[in-house]
């Protein structure tokens, strides 16, 4: 009689196999949701700090200067030219604003005591595949004086990405099924 000692080269091959599969879907899964929640964080605190400012601009009747500067992933808020704010932006997405139809990396905003700002934009966040996931437009209205915000998340449209943001930020089309307004 015989006993088994030990597994055979098939259930070792098996085996590692499976761990590894295991392995790289965990990472996979890992890594999407860290993206996920680098975009909710870098979404909320731009709308925040926005948010924030029109209104203590409107309450305490000061201007403020917003400079966002996409290439440093920084947003820095100013009072009478002295850096009242700084946040920085997840590192890992890229972050791109169009202004007078042109790509602009770094943006000056103004946001007057009225709660009102100027100039009137848009932000688009990238996820890690470069790939546009949220149109953040802000509308700033002289005559009724308020800040109005679009926000966009891309659902399905994958063409959009950071190269040739301009070429299809000219052709956006909020009711488009790749496109969801929050």
């Amino acid at each position: 009689m015989k006993k088994d000692r030990g597994f055979t080269y098939i259930e070792i091959i098996i085996s590692v196999v499976l761990v590894l599969g295991i392995s790289y879907l965990s990472v996979f899964y890992y890594e999407k949701l860290r993206e996920k929640q680098d975009i909710q964080r870098a979404k909320t605190l731009i709308l925040n700090i926005f948010s924030e400012y029109t209104s203590e601009a409107f309450d305490t009747e000061n201007d403020f200067d917003i400079k966002i500067e996409h290439s440093q992933k920084r947003v820095k808020v100013l009072d009478m030219g002295r850096v009242k704010k700084e946040e920085q932006l997840p590192e890992k997405l890229k972050y791109s604003s169009v202004f007078d139809n042109e790509m602009v990396e770094k943006l000056d905003v103004k946001v007057t005591k009225h709660g009102n700002i100027t100039p009137s934009f848009s932000l688009y966040i990238f996820g890690y595949d470069d790939i546009v996931k949220y149109r953040i437009s802000f509308y700033g209205f002289d005559k009724i004086r308020f800040l109005k915000i679009n926000v966009y998340r891309n659902l399905s449209d994958k063409k959009w990405k950071y190269k040739n943001l301009m070429l299809y930020h000219k052709k956006f089309n909020p009711n488009s099924i790749h496109w969801r307004t929050e």
